[in-house]
């Protein structure tokens, strides 16, 4: 197995040696169908073994501490070993499931990286295969051979690494979904500084201290979000000031110059005309019609 390397922005995991340990096959204490007994929606209880319910018939929601897992039919819960709970549902429509009580040494391991409360909703693919494992299982305990019962824990292995491949996925993506957001919000606070600061000489450098995070990530971000460098950002935002005083009478061009962070006109000059295809003078002196629309762009 390759090593798998979970990240997140402070922290870095390996799993490999974990991993290794979950290749043994869990042992299976107990299973079978069961209509569940109202006294374990009516009473906290716990187990002696690991435990897994698919629910056949009915609604049930396993409450462990504060929290409430709702299941219909199809969906799979774990419990660990020890974890107190209760299976709530409807007396009256009853509740019907397969359930597994098996003995696993990794599931400490196992349950730190798919806590009970974070076990996903699978999409219907996944379900529908934990559904024919389940099946396999009820089939090897009619059979009975030795054989049989090697099977149903090579089932159980299986689900169970069905159900952490899933979690690591979900929490993949929120870790993503999270990174993004992350980034777009320290883009927007660069943004946000240069327009305070444009008419100074800022560096990409002194924006990154500013946020305390390295100027090749904020390099990245502009480059990510925006499809151009922060250098060329510096310069829209610099350019559309200039324009704005220009076309306004505020400033000559010399000052305009000054007044965006340029301190030799000349450069200035040659930059606006590259940028906007007219001159800083042609603007100030006022344009119209097409020379006017082509600056507007």
């Amino acid at each position: 197995m390759h090593n798998i390397k979970y990240t997140n922005q402070s922290r870095q995991f390996r799993y490999s040696a974990v991993f290794k340990r979950f290749h043994q096959l869990p042992g299976i204490k107990s299973i079978g169908n069961m209509i569940l007994d109202p006294v374990w929606a009516l009473e906290m209880h716990k187990t002696g073994a690991n435990e897994l319910m698919h629910v056949i018939r009915g609604n049930v929601v396993l409450r462990i501490g504060n929290s409430r897992l709702k299941a219909r039919p199809g969906d799979t819960l774990l419990v660990p070993v020890g974890t107190m709970h209760r299976d709530e549902f409807d007396l009256s429509a009853g509740l019907e499931v397969f359930y597994v009580f098996f003995d696993w040494p990794p599931s400490k391991d196992y349950f730190r990286l798919v806590p009970p409360k974070d076990v996903p909703r699978f999409c219907a693919p996944v379900a529908a295969e934990i559904s024919k494992l389940c099946d396999r299982m009820q089939i090897g305990l009619d059979a009975g051979t030795e054989t049989d019962q090697l099977l149903i824990g090579s089932y159980m292995h299986n689900i169970l690494l069905l159900i952490l491949r899933e979690a690591l996925r979900v929490d993949a993506r929120n870790n993503h979904d999270n990174r993004l957001h992350h980034g777009r919000v320290l883009l927007a606070e660069a943004r946000q500084y240069i327009d305070l600061h444009y008419a100074e000489q800022i560096s990409l450098d002194q924006i990154a201290d500013t946020l305390r995070i390295s100027h090749f990530y904020l390099s990245h971000l502009f480059s990510r979000e925006n499809d151009f460098s922060f250098v060329e950002y510096i310069t829209q935002v610099r350019m559309q000031k200039a324009k704005d005083l220009l076309a306004a009478g505020a400033k000559n061009v010399s000052e305009a110059a000054y007044a965006v962070g340029y301190n030799d006109s000349n450069y200035f000059s040659k930059v606006f005309h590259r940028y906007f295809g007219v001159s800083p003078h042609a603007v100030r002196c006022g344009l119209s019609g097409r020379a006017a629309r082509k600056i507007a762009k």
